[in-house]
């Protein structure tokens, strides 16, 4: 399975998944063990961010074992939840601006609808933080 611009929050203090994922520009979370070591085979086609150190993150803009600081599931724009990046996030503007598949014109928008990049670049995981005002 492929993920990309995800953003992964588990509150189980278990997960037993089959299978093996590529992962990119995704936070990868579990709320109820923020240093949660990853239960499947992941390979990683870069930008990710997780808390835990062994989810075998180690392509080029990948960083675990710093907090996301992500929001609680809320409704911040758009038709369904989201947890939106705090404002002095690691995952905020981390994928450059032109980077193929995403930040570039092929993923012009987040989750929600909302512009990406909206900044210098593009955040990690599904939602764009807004600079100012939350939209």
């Amino acid at each position: 399975m492929t993920v990309k611009l995800s953003t992964l929050v588990s509150s189980g203090t278990s997960t037993t998944t089959s299978g093996a994922f590529v992962v990119s520009g995704s936070i990868l979370v579990n709320t109820a063990n923020p240093v949660w070591t990853c239960q499947v085979s992941l390979s990683s086609i870069g930008y990710n961010r997780a808390p835990g150190t062994g989810c075998g993150l180690n392509r080029v803009g990948d960083v675990q074992g710093a907090d996301p600081q992500l929001g609680p599931l809320a409704g911040n724009g758009g038709t369904t939840l989201t947890h939106l990046p705090g404002a002095t996030s690691p995952a905020l503007d981390a994928i450059p601006n032109g980077t193929v598949g995403l930040c570039d014109a092929t993923v012009a928008v987040d989750q929600r609808g909302a512009v990406r990049p909206n900044g210098t670049a593009c955040d990690i995981g599904s939602v764009e933080r807004w600079l100012g005002a939350r939209r």
